[in-house]
């Protein structure tokens, strides 16, 4: 039988008690630490896309209105009828999440950046000016997915989920901003997809 490893503390040096204490095992990574930072992503890109519909809903009945009688969502469904469901999938789960997370996450990025190398800032300024950069670039992307004919997105969730590519973009980097932008994308046009059909 094995027996733990001890390890000897010596509370005082210049007199020895030779007090033994068992070791800690060492710790082990919770499943969500051992999936890396790209199944982190796709986990986090599953949970965000479901607030996101909750959250969408929600607003939605504020306004009276049901997911599929509204009549933006009318129209935007009989496009969907209309396009091919491979270009839809690649232009929403390829194209799309690298252009947008390029514009609304990596140029932001890249001007903080930029600001940091340019002069010293103190710890509460690099936060005020990232998360201030971050907050208008997500507000921009809102906007940008406002008039894009689907109120299944409306600018609330997408205002949520552009604060939080912008911390992985900082936390990760912007491949898994891209990640986490195109298997929300997939999760959503799949739903948006099987309500059309």
């Amino acid at each position: 039988m094995h027996e733990p490893e001890t390890v000897t503390t010596d509370p005082n040096p210049t007199e020895s008690q030779g007090a033994e204490v068992p070791a800690l095992p060492p710790s082990d990574p919770s499943f969500y630490e051992r999936l890396g930072p790209a199944g982190r992503t796709v986990v986090e890109a599953m949970a965000i896309a479901a607030i996101n519909m909750v959250l969408a809903l929600v607003l939605q009945s504020l306004h009276l209105q049901l997911f599929l009688a509204a009549p933006e969502n009318v129209h935007s469904i009989e496009l969907l009828r209309k396009i091919n469901p491979a270009v839809l999938f690649v232009l929403a789960v390829a194209i799309a999440p690298v252009l947008e997370e390029s514009l609304f996450r990596g140029l932001p990025f890249l001007i903080m950046r930029g600001l940091s190398r340019w002069g010293e800032m103190q710890d509460i300024t690099r936060q005020v000016v990232f998360w201030g950069l971050g907050g208008c670039a997500a507000v921009l992307f809102a906007f940008a997915h406002a008039n894009s004919g689907a109120s299944f997105h409306l600018p609330l969730p997408q205002f949520l989920f552009g604060l939080w590519s912008w911390h992985v973009i900082n936390t990760r980097g912007l491949r898994y901003s891209i990640l986490l932008h195109g298997v929300h994308n997939l999760l959503l046009s799949t739903l948006l997809l099987r309500g059309a059909s």
